[in-house]
């Protein structure tokens, strides 16, 4: 008998992630409201279509580099053996849960929206407040600390995502459009979440592999 419950419990956290990660983005036109955004980037239709082409090859391209991550996650280097624990303890038991099309979705949300928070209105904020080269490097710095801030699970994990948001800030600096990093950030979090919850298709060597000390 229906009771009026949900009826399928694992849709909860697939609609939380998918609400927190799209919160994001009026996160960031908030910001923009009140002025911290990259005023050299509208957040226009009219826009991301002039900047697609050169934003598809670099985010395409660009993801190549931030793979070297769950390489290193894989290795037997203690360091990142910390940050391996702490994803499998947290990340995998909730990403197994969803579909492939759930983690697809919450993958290009993502990107969307922490591209649109960090990038577009923190680091192009900051960016264009202080203005000229210190205003780039003052921007640079402060959203990928932000960013890495946001994704602290332990000491590395911290550190990682802080040296990602730098990679991504100067892909937008280069490419001077949000986009390039959303869709190199939205790349990598569907490889990641599918290789953490062994869904990849690709398996390291086993000498990679972490294990434990005995």
């Amino acid at each position: 008998m229906n009771d009026g419950t949900n009826s399928n419990p694992k849709a909860e956290p697939f609609a939380l992630a998918a609400l927190f990660q799209s919160s994001l983005i009026f996160v960031a036109i908030g910001l923009a409201y009140f002025g911290l955004y990259d005023h050299d980037q509208p957040l226009s239709f009219a826009e991301i279509r002039e900047k697609l082409p050169i934003a598809l090859r670099w985010g395409i391209l660009g993801v190549a580099p931030m793979l070297t991550i769950l390489v290193l996650a894989r290795s037997n280097w203690s360091a990142m053996k910390d940050m391996t624990e702490a994803t499998n303890n947290l990340l995998r038991p909730l990403f197994a849960q969803f579909t492939f099309f759930e983690v697809l979705f919450v993958a290009v949300i993502a990107g969307i929206g922490e591209e649109l928070l960090f990038r577009w209105a923190i680091q192009g904020g900051i960016s264009h407040l202080v203005g000229d080269r210190l205003g780039l490097a003052a921007g640079l710095f402060v959203g990928s600390a932000v960013f890495g801030m946001c994704h602290w699970v332990n000491a590395t994990y911290g550190v990682v995502t802080t040296l990602v948001g730098l990679y991504l800030g100067l892909m937008m600096v280069l490419t001077e459009t949000w986009v390039a990093p959303a869709i190199a950030h939205g790349i990598y979090d569907l490889i990641a979440i599918l290789f953490i919850t062994d869904r990849l298709p690709v398996k390291l060597p086993a000498a990679a592999q972490t294990e434990k000390d005995l």
